[in-house]
């Protein structure tokens, strides 16, 4: 009894934070579409923020089935970001983030079967970090060129989106725990995107809940990627 007691006590210290991240999420879709109804294709949506959450939830956890639930919740993006014109997330999340995912999946299952989850976490040098950030200005910047051509819907916010998030699955794919910034950060300039869609349309509502329960999950994930190494680097010192 008292090994069970010490489980599911871990269980419950773990865990517990995730599953109330993903009841918010569950609860907020089902509202969301009662009000709403299944009147168009952004029933999809909902469908992609419920296996959104659940990927950061698992990929904060360091777990490969996260990047599946990730790659799901990218093609029901593609399918929404389309019929709402938001073309530049939709394209690059075609044809840039569903193969990236893709070879995310391959990497991770080689490097998991070589090592231990806490080898396999990486950190950025300074000088590579401030590059990618200057890297993610410029490819913003060219975005909003191409969006603004294309008359797409707030295309300064989908361009500084799509930018982070490609940066960011970049990351993912190689398992730098700096992914974390760039889909934070993008996260926040998400929610100020579909606060201003869900003005024009209702359904983008569970959008909003998406990105915030993100940028929390993110953070967490990014507190929990560091602890992972620390804890490595920890045992190679008392090793030495």
């Amino acid at each position: 009894m008292k090994f069970l007691h010490i489980i599911g006590a871990q269980f419950k210290k773990e865990y517990l934070f995730y599953t109330l991240m993903f009841l918010i999420c569950l609860i907020v879709v089902v509202i969301n579409r009662i009000l709403v109804g299944f009147t168009s294709v952004l029933w999809m949506v909902d469908l992609a923020t419920v296996f959104g959450v659940t990927s950061v939830i698992l990929i904060s956890r360091h777990s490969l089935i996260g990047l599946y639930f990730n790659l799901i919740s990218t093609i029901f993006l593609v399918i929404t970001s389309y019929y709402q014109q938001i073309w530049l997330t939709g394209t690059i999340a075609l044809f840039i983030s569903i193969p990236s995912l893709l070879i995310g999946i391959i990497r991770w299952k080689y490097n998991v079967k070589k090592q231990k989850a806490s080898d396999n976490i990486k950190y950025m040098t300074t000088k590579w970090l401030v590059i990618l950030v200057l890297l993610t200005l410029g490819v913003s910047i060219a975005f909003m060129q191409i969006l603004y051509l294309l008359n797409g819907t707030y295309f300064y916010l989908d361009a500084v989106i799509s930018a982070c998030c490609l940066i960011g699955i970049i990351l993912t794919s190689y398992t730098y725990l700096e992914q974390f910034y760039f889909f934070a950060f993008s996260n926040i300039v998400a929610v100020v995107m579909f606060s201003l869609l869900s003005a024009k349309n209702i359904n983008n509502l569970s959008y909003i809940v998406l990105y915030i329960l993100d940028f929390i999950v993110n953070i967490s994930g990014m507190i929990n990627w560091k602890k992972l190494k620390n804890q490595k680097i920890n045992s190679q010192i008392e090793n030495q």
